[in-house]
């Protein structure tokens, strides 16, 4: 195998120069590096180039707080594709927590839902047929309280006023008080 000795001082500079806090080195390092890491993580991974970019991104403040002295490219290269590797993991280890957390939270938040329309359906129950219908205008069909007054032959405000002492009814009813 021949070795590329203008490759093991650039590997060797780069090491060096990044561990040192070298700006330079890592700029250097980031140019070469960055397109070869975002294909390598997409490869491994089969995702998107978005995912990609994420893990790199992630994979290069590895690389600027943690180079360590290597000697030639091929050390460079193992070193870079674990860095790579495990940081894909990481990644992908936390998309599936946060899918599995979010999963939970919908199928609680779904519940809740549920449980607030049963008590909704049952409050409205109790309301008499007009202030039902009243409350199905204004917010279900989405009528204007001039639309709603106008059903009950009165102005605006005074349907305004009507629909508040409904929805307030509306609320002791869910709260488990009644009129």
């Amino acid at each position: 195998m021949a070795c590329d000795h203008a490759a093991d001082d650039r590997a060797k500079a780069w090491s060096l120069g990044i561990s040192r806090g070298d700006a330079r080195a890592f700029s250097d390092f980031y140019e070469a590096w960055f397109d070869r890491c975002v294909q390598s993580v997409q490869s491994m991974t089969r995702r998107d180039e978005a995912f990609a970019l994420d893990v790199v991104q992630d994979l290069m403040m590895k690389v600027a707080d943690s180079m360590p002295a290597l000697d030639t490219s091929s050390e460079l290269e193992r070193w870079i594709l674990r860095v790579a590797y495990t940081t894909s993991i990481d990644h992908l280890r936390q998309h599936h927590r946060r899918v599995h957390r979010e999963g939970q939270t919908s199928r609680v938040e779904a519940e809740l839902v549920d449980e607030s329309l049963a008590d909704l359906e049952q409050a409205l129950a109790q309301l008499t047929p007009v202030d039902r219908e009243l409350v199905l205008l204004r917010f279900a069909r989405g009528f204007t309280l001039k639309q709603v007054g106008d059903s009950l032959n009165t102005t605006p405000d005074a349907a305004h006023g009507r629909i508040r002492r409904i929805v307030d009814s509306l609320r002791r009813l869910m709260q488990g008080t009644r009129l």
